[in-house]
């Protein structure tokens, strides 16, 4: 087993001997994208340890009304948010519906679970606006060429930083036109082709550095940079910066959308960019949405006030 395969060993001498070991490690083996499985195997590590802590067995014990009490424990006892709950529970759904399938169990414990209302709060969806994202271009191309190339990359194209990292000097051709194209490989393993513009490719190219292989943001120590890594990265760059907010390298990807929007943008062309399979995730992006002088509320307001 890998690191994103792992788990926590049961009370046995053979870690797959124990038949939840093996359903989990089944499960996790549906999917081939190793930040999916690491992210899914994280879930199922902090249930395992869950159960064990009061003795339970995650197949042999466990019953509707246990996979309740998680979700308590998580709501309180851990203090994760809705959308955190909703995810890891959606984990152990999909772990114990594989298991009835592969006939571990005859039926799973996770149905008809009372989960948290995910609503999700503009106001905590830091985005950046032209004038910050530029300073923050500004600062990062004055550092190091991993710097420019991982704010470029996130910031103006709308990269994912899981993707971001993952990309390698081999990933990048030129077409016959001249054009500079990014091959990546995006959410659920789906192949993606990306343009790079002018200011884009002159970031990527210093940080090629005339290379022809190998990966292309690399840390001070020549190893590939990690999504904490560039998390570590962009918390500096927007220090130096000045810029207050408390930005993620998700920031970036909902700047992106929001300014290619509110430039006027036709949304499926930033649904594209962003390799949405609909309309309505890219709209979930936009943390401009309807701009504060327009509201309704301005035009209702002048309405009663020439009748009062």
């Amino acid at each position: 087993m890998d690191d994103a395969t792992r788990l926590p060993a049961l009370p046995t001498a053979d870690p797959l001997a124990d038949p939840a070991n093996l359903a989990a490690v089944n499960f996790l083996g549906q999917y081939l994208n190793r930040n999916t499985r690491s992210a899914y195997a994280t879930d199922l590590r902090l249930f395992f340890a869950w159960c064990s802590a009061r003795g339970l067995h995650p197949l042999r014990d466990i019953q509707r009304p246990h996979v309740q009490a998680f979700v308590i424990h998580l709501l309180e006892e851990r203090g994760n948010s809705a959308a955190s709950v909703v995810r890891r529970l959606g984990t152990v759904s999909g772990y114990y519906d594989l298991a009835v399938l592969d006939r571990f169990i005859e039926h799973s414990p996770a149905y008809h679970l009372k989960l948290p209302k995910v609503h999700v709060d503009p106001a905590r969806q830091t985005w950046l606006n032209r004038f910050e994202l530029g300073s923050l271009l500004r600062t990062a191309r004055a550092g190091t060429p991993t710097d420019w190339a991982l704010v470029s990359l996130m910031g103006t194209i709308g990269m994912r930083v899981s993707a971001t990292c993952n990309i390698r000097v081999e990933d990048i051709t030129t077409t016959e036109l001249g054009y500079r194209i990014l091959h990546t490989i995006g959410k659920g393993d789906k192949p993606s082709v990306k343009v790079l513009p002018i200011p884009v490719m002159q970031a990527v190219d210093a940080a090629v550095a005339g290379r022809t292989n190998g990966w292309l943001l690399l840390r001070r120590d020549g190893s590939q940079m990690t999504r904490r890594s560039a998390d570590r990265v962009l918390q500096r760059l927007c220090r130096e910066a000045g810029i207050a907010k408390k930005v993620s390298p998700h920031s970036l990807r909902r700047s992106f959308a929001t300014l290619a929007l509110q430039a006027g943008v036709d949304v499926r062309v930033v649904q594209d960019g962003m390799d949405h399979a609909s309309t309505r995730t890219t709209l979930g992006y936009d943390r401009l949405g309807v701009e504060l002088h327009a509201q309704a509320s301005h035009t209702v307001a002048a309405m009663l006030a020439s009748a009062s």
